[in-house]
C-alpha cells in the first residue's frame, strides 16, 4: 500500500517513464511490481545481487549495483541505462546516501519521492542536498506517506485483477514467537521481500482484524476481504 501510494499518486509515474528504485527491500520490490504493471520501465537499485534478480523477476528492465559506489557514480549509471535518467526516482531507505543517489539518478524536471524515514545516523532527517541541481534542472521533492484510506479500492482492483500480486513477495510465514528476531533481521536488511508484519498468522487472529477495521475506518468484512485477495487469509469474514 505504501509502495503504491508512492508510484502512482506521488510520483505520478506515466507509462514509458523510467523509475528508479533505491533500494530493493519490501517497499522497493513492491514500487517494482506496481510500475512496472502501470507500463513503466524500472531500474532497480540495491547492493545485493539476490534482491536485484528478484526485482527483475517483478519487471525491473535493468539494474544497478550500488556496492562501493557513491551517489554520484550510482546515478552516472541509471542515466546510462535510462539513456538519460529516471523521469522519477524513489527513496524506498532513508540513508542519506540512498537519497543522494536518488537525486543524482534524476534526468532534467525529474521527480524525488521520498518513502524511507531517515535513522538517527541522519540527524533525525538532515540530509545535505545540492540544491543548485535543483535550480538548474528543475527538479521536485515529493514526501510519501503509507496509503490515504479513499485510495484502497482502486489498489484493491488491481490485486482483484491480478494486475498486482503483492503475495508472491511474502517470502515466509512466522509465527508470533519469531517477530523478534524477524525484525532484528529486517533492520540488519536480511530479509527478501515482506517477512513479519504481512504474515505472522493473520489466519483466526479475530481482534487483529477487529482493531485493523477500527482503524482504517471499513467494516470486518471489507478488511478480511481485502486480506483474502491478497493471498494473506483463507478465512472471509461475513458481517
Amino acid at each position: 500500500m505504501t509502495a503504491y501510494h508512492a508510484v502512482i499518486h506521488q510520483g505520478k509515474v506515466k507509462p514509458g517513464q523510467w523509475l528508479a528504485m533505491q533500494a530493493c527491500g519490501g517497499i522497493g520490490l513492491s514500487a517494482v511490481q506496481i510500475a512496472a504493471a502501470a507500463d513503466a520501465l524500472v531500474v532497480a537499485v540495491d547492493i545485493d545481487d539476490v534482491k536485484l534478480a528478484r526485482a527483475k523477476e517483478e519487471g525491473a528492465v535493468a539494474t544497478v549495483n550500488a556496492k562501493g559506489l557513491t551517489p554520484k557514480q550510482v546515478g552516472d549509471a541509471v542515466k546510462e541505462a535510462t539513456k538519460g535518467g529516471a523521469h522519477i526516482s524513489i527513496d524506498g531507505l532513508g540513508r542519506a546516501f540512498t537519497l543522494q543517489q536518488s537525486l543524482h539518478s534524476l534526468r532534467k524536471r525529474g521527480r524525488h519521492v521520498q518513502v524511507g524515514v531517515t535513522t538517527h545516523e541522519e540527524k533525525n532527517g538532515e540530509v545535505a542536498i545540492f540544491v543548485n541541481d535543483f535550480v538548474m534542472n528543475e527538479l521536485e521533492f515529493v514526501g510519501s506517506l503509507g496509503n490515504p484510506q479513499p485510495k484502497y479500492a482502486e489498489l484493491m482492483e488491481l490485486v482483484a485483477r491480478k494486475k498486482l500480486q503483492p503475495a508472491r513477495l511474502v517470502t515466509k510465514e512466522i509465527s508470533l514467537k519469531d517477530v523478534n528476531d524477524t525484525l532484528k533481521r529486517m533492520d540488519d536488511y536480511d530479509t527478501l521481500g515482506f517477512r513479519g508484519h504481512y504474515s505472522v498468522h493473520l489466519r483466526g487472529l479475530d481482534g487483529l482484524a477487529s482493531k485493523a477495521a477500527a482503524l482504517i475506518g471499513r467494516r470486518m468484512n471489507d478488511v478480511s476481504s481485502w486480506l483474502h485477495k491478497l493471498g494473506l487469509s483463507d478465512k472471509k469474514w461475513e458481517s
